[in-house]
């Protein structure tokens, strides 16, 4: 895999996570709190666990902070950014990774969840994202329990963006390719036939269709996380502004628009209504079709 580039698209975490003064990773600080701040290597274990059942099941908490080496946490905006060189003794852990915070509304605990972003990449081209809530600690040194979602890399199943919703709830935008867009007219069938499935509705094309990491679209899956563990799909989003670059692709700029349409005003296109997009989707496939 090739290096990190911090300006590409990101993978990312959501976690509840601690207070930390901005311009101090240190450790937390009783002072006025200018920040929300969290450790990415904090997280590693929670990460690897979820991830690795060859490993020793993942901490009921983390520290909120105090878990990178020195030197190697930096501020970059919102974002708390983790750089360890290669070394013998790492051989390929974490090299990169990042955290952004989210406070999520006061539910009247006294314990706050917060959400964060957060990205890993292990030295190569690619950028793999988990979406996880936790409560931070009364003492706001440690995150705990969390919620840990593991999702892709980039385009394949990354995280776009979360937006918290209450104090319990966060929404969650993965990518879509065009590929999971022609997905969504098998969307009942099990994930493990779903490829099956389109190529036996649409022919040998559906396998031509942009799938790769680097293949995003303007649609994003969006789904609901609460704070008692729960992800579930609640519906699509068109969002205008990260239309497809892929203008070359016929088929692709079609799969968007038809997603476009069915959206209306806002963009969102509950679940339950996916179905509408069929015809549309139909009508790409046709079209794209060798002659």
């Amino acid at each position: 895999m090739n290096r990190l580039i911090v300006g590409g698209l990101v993978v990312a975490v959501v976690v509840v996570a601690a207070l930390a003064v901005g311009k101090n990773l240190s450790s937390p600080s009783d002072e006025k709190i200018e920040a929300l701040r969290v450790d990415p290597n904090c997280l590693w274990p929670v990460l690897r666990g979820s991830m690795n059942p060859d490993v020793p099941p993942p901490p009921a908490s983390v520290p909120v902070l105090g878990c990178a080496p020195a030197g190697t946490l930096k501020e970059d905006g919102a974002w708390t950014r983790l750089e360890i060189a290669p070394t013998e003794e790492n051989g390929f852990d974490v090299l990169y990774s990042g955290t952004r915070v989210t406070r999520l509304p006061e539910s009247g605990t006294g314990t706050p969840y917060l959400a964060i972003d957060a990205y890993e990449n292990y030295g190569g081209s690619g950028m793999f994202s988990s979406f996880v809530l936790a409560r931070l600690s009364k003492d706001g040194l440690s995150l705990g329990p969390l919620h840990v979602h593991r999702l892709g890399d980039r385009c394949n199943g990354g995280l776009s963006r979360s937006l918290v919703v209450d104090a319990q709830k966060a929404d969650v935008h993965i990518q879509m390719t065009p590929f999971d867009i022609l997905l969504l007219t098998v969307a009942d069938r099990s994930v493990a036939s779903q490829w099956a499935a389109a190529v036996e509705r649409f022919g040998p094309v559906s396998s031509e269709i942009p799938s790769c990491a680097a293949c995003c679209t303007a649609v994003t899956s969006v789904y609901s996380a609460d704070t008692s563990g729960g992800f579930e799909q609640i519906g699509v989003q068109y969002t205008p502004a990260t239309a497809t670059q892929m203008s070359d692709s016929v088929v692709s700029t079609c799969l968007e628009a038809v997603v476009e349409v069915a959206a209306g005003e806002d963009g969102f296109l509950p679940i339950k209504e996916i179905g509408a997009m069929d015809a549309g989707i139909a009508r790409c496939m046709a079209d794209a079709q060798p002659e």
